[in-house]
């Protein structure tokens, strides 16, 4: 075998190896930061700040989250997956993310039913978050989030916002 075909081989080989490890990989960005968290719940004003650990448990943050973000118009609220928050936390550096308008958390059925949500919206399990970004911002953040593979990653431009959540299998979709 010639040294240009080995040479081709083993690029491809640790492009591939490299490709599947793209899931690991964006797990240690996880474990490497404590980062500072700001995040404003638009509907009803409320905002929390704080330290977050995204390979911690972060109970107190979690439960303040989940509390900001209920369904403003029932008052009911199930825990927010704190791998959403993790990632924001973690694409929070960015410049222009310093803090975050989460427009919609948890949705009970009433609510969901209202704003025209998916029947089996991730939203109604607590595992969902729509941020209103800078038009600027959009496409970017949406990409680090993909990049995360968390689950689904939804644009809506028209709207200046990003749905995204952790269903655990990959779904992306323009609105």
């Amino acid at each position: 075998m010639d040294t240009t075909r080995r040479r081709w081989m083993g690029w491809t080989a640790g492009a591939a190896a490299l490709c599947l490890a793209r899931p690991a990989l964006a797990q240690m960005r996880y474990r490497r930061s404590i980062s500072r968290l700001h995040v404003i719940f638009t509907p009803t004003g409320r905002e929390w700040r704080g330290f977050w650990d995204p390979a911690g448990t972060n109970e107190e943050g979690t439960e303040a989250l989940t509390t900001l973000c209920a369904d403003h118009r029932t008052g009911a609220r199930v825990p927010i997956d704190r791998r959403l928050w993790s990632a924001l936390a973690l694409i929070g550096g960015d410049p222009g993310l310093a803090r975050w308008e989460v427009i919609s958390g948890y949705r009970s059925q009433p609510s969901n039913i209202e704003v025209g949500g998916a029947a089996d919206s991730q939203h109604r399990r607590g595992k969902a978050l729509d941020v209103r970004l800078p038009p600027a911002l959009l496409e970017r953040t949406a990409l680090r989030i993909m990049d995360l593979r968390l689950g689904g990653v939804g644009l809506y431009p028209q709207h200046g916002f990003l749905h995204f959540d952790t269903r655990g299998t990959p779904a992306t979709w323009y609105g």
